[in-house]
């Protein structure tokens, strides 16, 4: 199992556990201690826990789609391109040298799919995950009486985490579109750049949840 599985995967069946909650949740009592004049000025904007659940199962079918079937460009397909060797997001390299190593093991057939990969079916999932994101940050932020500027922070980390996800591919692609050309300063920073990605996933989904789970405690009541 791949270190991009060992996130994903939990991560997945993490969100499908939340799922139940905020659905149960979503029409229990709780919901009654927001202000009558709160919940009819935020009404107009108010996204249904169905909008979220029907994002989140977009999401487990692209998952599966994209990381267990051999679709075109697909990553089992860029790996068996590849003659077995694994792409950079599931094992990243930390120095030029040992990127550029792994580059040079690559079949230029591998090369090219693997180039292809990083503008079409590696950003066709991030996509659904983006959009879940930001609809389970957004559901989950209009529940909570909190400071703006926390609702502001929950909202951008989505967004924050897709614009990594974004770059690292746009290096990739980039270090292979130029080899056998060395860009040392963009090679090094190649790993760090893919253990960004993933700790702002990481966060993207940990924050909403904690702000669920401590939901109570965050509240902050009105003013009469």
């Amino acid at each position: 199992m791949t270190t991009e599985h060992i996130l994903y995967i939990p991560t997945i069946f993490f969100l499908g556990f939340l799922m139940g909650k905020l659905s149960s949740r979503a029409s229990g009592p709780e919901e009654q201690t927001e202000p009558s004049s709160t919940r009819s000025e935020s009404r107009r904007q108010l996204i249904p826990s169905s909008f979220v659940i029907g994002s989140f199962l977009i999401l487990a079918v692209a998952f599966a789609a994209t990381h267990f079937f051999e679709l075109p460009a697909s990553a089992k397909s860029v790996a068996k391109s590849l003659g077995g060797l694994e792409i950079f997001d599931k094992k990243p390299s930390f120095s030029s040298a040992e990127v550029y190593s792994r580059i040079g093991n690559f079949p230029e057939t591998g090369i090219q799919l693997y180039k292809r990969f990083t503008h079409t079916i590696d950003i066709i999932f991030p996509l659904t995950l983006l959009t879940f994101l930001v609809l389970l940050s957004r559901f989950v932020t209009q529940q909570l009486f909190i400071n703006r500027r926390w609702i502001q922070a929950l909202h951008s980390l989505p967004f924050i985490w897709f614009g990594s996800d974004l770059l690292e591919n746009g290096v990739v692609y980039y270090l292979l579109d130029e080899f056998p050309t060395r860009h040392n300063f963009l090679a090094n920073s190649l790993g760090s750049i893919t253990i960004t990605k993933f700790t702002f996933l990481l966060i993207s989904v940990l924050a909403p949840a904690i702000a669920t789970i401590f939901r109570k405690k965050l509240v902050i009541p009105a003013r009469s």
